[in-house]
């Protein structure tokens, strides 16, 4: 009778190819936290909803030379709140009293960078887009760079989180499944193997018997 080996099923779906593979299918099916594009200098630290207050992150990296200062514009419709270092920060604001540009004198050596968690608390726009930050960096030898990067204000809601949610629940049932149906093919493969080393090992085994009933019958 054909016996579906439980600990080799088991050790194959806990292998390790396959829980790589399941993790991979779902971080692919998952929503990325950070709507930002690409390696950018000013960075969401959640989904920037319209109208939600966001923590945005400032990465600031010395490529061509040694910076001596950088500024950061910021796009019409955000509202700066708060701030990581506000007493070194050089601002500037419209009539309304909005900050638009925050500016920094600091030294970063050339092909060196520097992270600021929680740079700047805003609340975002209220209309859902697209806008553009700018970065401006200021080298020791007079030389201006600036720098762009896009942002996507887009609203999250649990419509989508659902959608998002339910390919990943469909790749780790496929991983499951492929998983389970492995570990049968394997265990019929192992079984099959046995049977065959069993029936030579009898065949080794009833050859000296046969040979001493020959020798009897011709003595």
């Amino acid at each position: 009778m054909l016996q579906m080996g439980r600990p080799c099923a088991v050790r194959f779906i806990l292998s390790w190819p396959i829980i790589l593979l399941n993790i991979f299918l779902i971080m692919s099916a998952l929503p990325v936290p950070s709507l930002s594009h690409g390696m950018g200098f000013i960075l969401p630290k959640s989904y920037a909803a319209p109208g939600a207050t966001t923590k945005y992150d400032l990465h600031v990296w010395a490529a061509d030379g040694n910076v001596t200062s950088f500024e950061v514009i910021v796009p019409a419709g955000f509202q700066v709140t708060k701030l990581a270092l506000p007493e070194d920060c050089r601002c500037l604001t419209d009539e309304n009293g909005r900050i638009t540009s925050l500016a920094y004198s600091v030294y970063i050596p050339k092909d060196m960078h520097i992270t600021i968690e929680d740079f700047i608390e805003a609340v975002n726009p209220g209309k859902p887009g697209v806008y553009t930050w700018t970065l401006v960096l200021t080298y020791s030898d007079g030389r201006i760079e600036k720098r762009t990067q896009e942002v996507w204000i887009s609203e999250v809601s649990s419509e989508m989180r659902r959608e998002n949610l339910a390919p990943a629940i469909a790749n780790v049932a496929a991983g499951v499944i492929a998983a389970v149906v492995g570990g049968i093919i394997l265990n019929i493969v192992r079984y099959r193997s046995k049977a065959k080393r069993n029936e030579q090992e009898l065949g080794r085994a009833d050859m000296p018997e046969q040979s001493y009933v020959q020798f009897v019958m011709l003595a």
